[in-house]
């Protein structure tokens, strides 16, 4: 029989421990897993706004300032300016993401001032293909262990 919830602790171990090349095999082993085990059996992380509240006013801006980049009130208003159709608060955070990591990238190709960039890598995101329903929650709590732990940046992700 299939233990889902032991296959999830163990990721959870597995997620925590430094990062080498078997420890990242057994991830992708118990990923497949859990992927063919199907939707139904798979636990699927949660995203609310308290989490992204959280998250996104810790966040270190590569422009040396902390936490949102734009509020959620101009972020919705943009994703209605442009028709995008996706969970407001999940947009926000990984628009905000995107710009507290990539703003530096972005400028040295001459779009860090570009809103329309950080869009298109939010949606670009959000909205892969090969990911699970619940990427962004996983990206956060993969990233939250990692800062308990001292570092600054999940060391696997799986999508």
């Amino acid at each position: 029989m299939l233990d889902i919830p032991m296959i999830e602790k163990e990721i959870e171990d597995l997620e925590s421990k430094h990062t080498c090349y078997q420890v990242c095999e057994r991830l992708a082993i118990l990923y497949s897993v859990l992927d063919h085990a199907g939707e139904k059996t798979r636990k699927l992380y949660k995203f609310s706004p308290m989490d992204a509240n959280k998250w996104v006013s810790k966040m270190e801006n590569e422009d040396g300032t902390t936490g949102a980049h734009w509020t959620f009130d101009q972020v919705h208003q943009l994703m209605e300016q442009r028709g995008i159709d996706c969970d407001p608060v999940q947009f926000w955070a990984a628009l905000c993401m995107m710009y507290s990591g990539y703003a530096t990238a972005a400028s040295k190709h001459g779009v860090g001032g570009d809103v329309d960039f950080y869009i298109d890598m939010a949606c670009a995101f959000l909205n892969d293909k090969d990911a699970p329903k619940d990427k962004l929650a996983r990206y956060l709590r993969t990233h939250r262990k990692r800062i308990k732990a001292g570092a600054s940046a999940p060391r696997f992700f799986r999508a």
